[in-house]
């Protein structure tokens, strides 16, 4: 049960690095990037990153992950409307796309 376990962290780790590289390579071509996609991006990789490091069973993923996306898109979607709020989450995002696409001048390209 325990290798289960780590095969859907293996697969739920893989999945938060293809998305992140994805986004890189989107952001490296000068497309445009919503704030929900980094939104998404954030909650996957502090899912995928906080679970190791807790006693909660790993097969939670399967339910976190899906989760994070839809959380991802209310974040990026719908609370950003929100005046307080909405301003804090937009600074984190702005944060942590300088640190997730370090070297691709993600400031010209992150739309809120």
């Amino acid at each position: 049960m325990i290798f289960v376990q780590w095969l859907v962290w293996g697969i739920a780790a893989y999945f938060s690095l293809h998305y992140l590289f994805y986004l890189r390579k989107q952001s490296i071509a000068g497309n445009p990037i919503h704030v929900a996609m980094v939104s998404q991006l954030i909650l996957i990789l502090f899912a995928v990153i906080l679970f190791p490091f807790e006693p909660w069973n790993k097969l939670h993923l399967l339910w976190v992950i899906p989760s994070c996306i839809i959380g991802g898109w209310i974040m990026g979607f719908i609370i950003i409307s929100i005046p307080i709020i909405g301003f804090v989450w937009k600074i984190i995002c702005s944060i942590c796309s300088l640190i997730f696409f370090w070297g691709t001048n993600p400031e010209d390209n992150i739309s809120f």
